[in-house]
């Protein structure tokens, strides 16, 4: 399909890329709210190596109606813009997925020692 492909002259220009995994937090609906999965329940996402990955968190306006969008590899990209938007859904950076699970260890073991 030449829409999805790079224009070149050589035979070797639309090689896939280096992919590299990354984790995303899912989200269960629990009675009024959404409640986040613990780390066993992450799910192990592909992105292209040396960027940024793409997780899915429920947004303040989030409602039980959209759970499969917070579960399973549903998490693993950025949200519609409409969704956004709507405050149904909010996009953060697997850098920050990780940092949210690291943070609270680093503190439990500073206070530690």
């Amino acid at each position: 399909p030449a829409a999805t492909c790079a224009s070149c002259t050589t035979d070797d220009c639309n090689v896939l890329p280096e992919l590299e995994d990354y984790k995303c937090n899912t989200y269960a609906w629990s009675t009024d709210k959404y409640v986040e999965g613990d780390e066993a329940a992450q799910v192990t996402c592909k992105k292209e190596k040396d960027t940024h990955g793409s997780c899915k968190t429920p947004g303040d306006s989030a409602v039980a109606a959209g759970a499969a969008s917070f579960m399973g590899i549903a998490t693993c990209q950025a949200c519609a813009a409409a969704a956004v938007t709507a405050k149904t859904c909010a996009t953060v950076s697997s850098a920050r997925a990780v940092g949210a699970l690291l943070m609270p260890l680093i503190a439990l073991l500073y206070t530690l020692f």
